[in-house]
C-alpha cells in the first residue's frame, strides 16, 4: 500500500535520468537495475586540437546533450582527473546542433555517442553530383546505414537536379557527413 502523499511511478530507460534526478535531491528510489557499457561513447576534438588528454578540457568548451549519458561520463571522467564540472564550459548541444558547431571550430570538444543516429535533411545536388552513387558510396566507404525518407531527382532543363530526406545511422556518420560537405553537397543536420 503506497504512503500517503506519493505516487510511484514504474517504467523503463537509460540510468542517467535517474543519477542526475538523484543529484538533484529528488526524492527517487531504483526498483530494478541492468549494466551498460560506455564504449560506444567518444570526446572528439578536431585533429590538429592541443586538447590530447582529459586534464586538457580545463577552461574549454565541452558540448554534450544535457542530461545524456555522455553528460554523465564527462562529470566521472572530469573527477578521475581531479577537475570539477566548473572548470569546463559546457555546451547542452544535440547531436543534430553540435556537429555544425563541431566542423566551425565553435567548440573544442564533443561527447558522442558513437552509433547515434542522425538525420541528414535536404541533401541536395546538381549536375554531375546527381549520377553519382552517394548513398552507395556512404554505405560502402563509411559502414553506415542510409534510409531513404523521401526524394528525388528531376531534369530541368538538360541539368539533372535532386534533393532527399535521409537518415544516416553507424559509428561513422560524422565522418560521412564530412565527406557529404568536402565533396561539395548541400547538407542540413537536422
Amino acid at each position: 500500500m503506497p504512503a500517503a502523499g506519493y505516487t510511484y511511478v514504474f517504467g523503463g530507460g537509460g540510468g542517467t535520468g535517474s543519477v542526475f534526478a538523484q543529484a538533484g535531491d529528488k526524492p527517487f528510489v531504483r526498483v530494478a537495475a541492468g549494466t551498460g557499457s560506455t564504449r560506444g561513447s567518444a570526446i572528439l576534438v578536431q585533429e590538429n586540437s592541443p586538447i590530447k588528454t582529459l586534464s586538457d578540457l580545463k577552461g574549454k568548451k565541452v558540448a554534450f546533450a544535457k542530461g545524456s549519458g555522455q553528460h554523465y561520463i564527462i562529470v566521472r571522467a572530469l573527477e578521475k582527473v581531479s577537475l570539477k564540472y566548473s572548470d569546463i564550459k559546457p555546451l547542452y548541444l544535440t547531436p543534430a546542433e553540435a556537429l555544425p558547431a563541431f566542423e566551425r571550430g565553435d567548440i573544442d570538444a564533443w561527447l558522442i555517442l558513437l552509433n547515434c543516429r542522425t538525420v541528414a535533411e535536404n541533401i541536395a545536388f546538381a549536375g554531375e553530383q546527381a549520377s553519382q552513387p552517394i548513398f552507395a558510396t556512404l554505405a560502402r566507404n563509411f559502414d553506415v546505414d542510409v534510409n531513404i525518407l523521401s526524394g528525388s531527382v528531376e531534369t530541368v532543363g538538360d541539368r539533372r537536379v535532386g534533393q532527399f530526406h535521409v537518415e544516416l545511422e553507424g559509428q561513422k556518420v560524422t565522418q560521412a557527413l564530412k565527406y557529404l560537405h568536402e565533396a561539395e553537397f548541400e547538407v542540413q543536420v537536422h
